[in-house]
């Protein structure tokens, strides 16, 4: 759920322990989730960061400027009482994951595809014994069921911060193999994002690009950078 658009009505901007984790105050008055919820984070990194956020906002509180507070929104008023819906929902990326698609030509893409994934796929497969298998064809593969079970163990492990995290970068990469990189380190997020936009990247050189098309790919480099701010300040990692 979106934050609406509000006048700015704070001056101070303080982070407060509470009950189980911190939270944020405007002018001692705790902020509260769109869902009437305390904004409640699990720890210091985080609500710092959010602080942050909301004393950067200027006459107006802008949703698109306080990005780390809308997951931490989405995670209380959803991601909590949905995580069992939010993992179901990330397993099935890897279920038709991008990385298993492979070209037949041209030769120079065929290229680009190996040496981008195949990495993932071989950390993937060293990290959580998950076999994927890889065609070149556009037609969806059935994964088996050992790699939907493994994709599925791997995503549980995260706690519900993080795995809001999780969940945006994987829907913004269009992969759970690269989001899961880019939550366990192996990727940064610029990375992350050029390897989900190999393939377009490689027809928009060929063919050229639109005002359109950049302005999408900026959107998504944008969502992959918070979702993994967001991993790292939940403590995904420690």
């Amino acid at each position: 759920m979106d934050i609406q658009p509000v006048r700015r009505f704070w001056d101070k901007v303080r982070i407060v322990e509470n009950e189980g984790g911190f939270s944020i105050t405007l002018d001692d008055k705790l902020v509260h989730t769109p869902g009437k919820r305390i904004l409640v984070v699990p720890n210091h990194a985080l609500a710092e960061a959010l602080s942050t956020e909301w004393n950067s906002q200027n006459d107006t509180v802008e949703p698109g400027r306080i990005p780390l507070t809308r997951h931490a929104n989405s995670t209380i008023d959803s991601g909590v009482l949905r995580r069992a819906e939010v993992i179901e929902e990330v397993v099935r990326y890897g279920a038709t994951d991008l990385v298993c698609y492979r070209a037949t030509d041209p030769p120079e893409l065929i290229e680009r595809q190996i040496a981008g994934w195949h990495p993932l796929v071989e950390w993937i497969s060293s990290k959580f014994k998950i076999r994927l298998q890889i065609v070149s064809s556009i037609l969806p593969v059935a994964q088996s069921r050992a790699t939907i079970d493994g994709f599925r163990i791997a995503v549980s492990a995260f706690d519900d911060f993080p795995l809001t995290g999780l969940h945006a970068a994987t829907a913004a990469c269009g992969s759970l193999v690269i989001a899961l990189g880019l939550a366990h380190g192996q990727l940064n997020a610029e990375v992350a994002w050029s390897l989900s936009q190999l393939d377009e990247t490689y027809q928009l050189e060929r063919w050229g690009q639109d005002a359109e098309a950049v302005n999408r790919r900026a959107r998504l480099l944008t969502d992959i950078e918070v979702a993994s701010q967001f991993m790292v300040l939940s403590g995904m990692g420690e």
